[in-house]
């Protein structure tokens, strides 16, 4: 990849990152001809870096676009008959992509062990909630909540406040819902924002 196009990939990137809620699919169908292999490697490399800064939201929307950019490529690569990337024209195929980054449609559905999520991957639950977790989220469960109950209340969803294991709305601020849990551990609460239509745990606990 030529310099020029790099650094055109780049200012994709950026705008991606400071675009209005909900405007990114609209800006990758308007350059849609940088959308290849080599801008998931940029996307994830700045994701790292923004993870490293503390910068958890801005990595957990890379870490998205690369997903669902790498999962298209790799379906063109096996259907193409050859073509591995549609051209800019091509609304069909490019809405296909469009529709993925959308919805950030997850590939895997959320395990049932803190030791097998992947920092800022974006997992499914079973009533179709889209989630993600921070390194520190999961340092936090793997020492706090040996037996999972967290992460099963969060794989239950949202429920009323009393006498529920699940979801319940957080009181603190920036912070949208809460772990919930009876019995042993039902002292601590695990906290998530929504984040483009991800509920990202980034580590934030408090306990009652």
């Amino acid at each position: 990849m030529n310099e020029e196009r790099i650094e055109a990939s780049r200012n994709l990137i950026q705008q991606l990152l400071t675009c209005p809620s909900g405007e990114g699919p609209q800006i990758l169908k308007q350059q849609f001809e940088l959308v290849d292999e080599e801008f998931v490697r940029l996307c994830e490399q700045e994701a790292q870096k923004l993870q490293q800064v503390g910068k958890e939201n801005q990595a957990v929307l890379l870490r998205n676009v690369a997903q669902t950019v790498g999962e298209y490529l790799n379906r063109q690569r096996s259907g193409g008959g050859g073509k591995f990337l549609p051209t800019i024209g091509d609304l069909r195929v490019d809405a296909t992509l469009i529709d993925d980054v959308n919805y950030r449609e997850a590939s895997e559905s959320l395990p049932a062990s803190w030791s097998k999520i992947q920092p800022v991957f974006v997992y499914k639950t079973l009533n179709e909630m889209l989630v993600s977790f921070g390194q520190k989220q999961i340092q936090e469960g793997i020492r706090y909540d040996a037996t999972n109950k967290h992460l099963k209340a969060i794989e239950k969803g949202r429920v009323a406040p009393r006498g529920n294991m699940g979801l319940v709305p957080s009181e603190e601020e920036g912070y949208d819902l809460k772990s919930k849990v009876l019995g042993k551990g039902g002292d601590r609460r695990f906290h998530g924002k929504f984040i483009d239509g991800v509920l990202h745990f980034p580590g934030y606990a408090t306990e009652h």
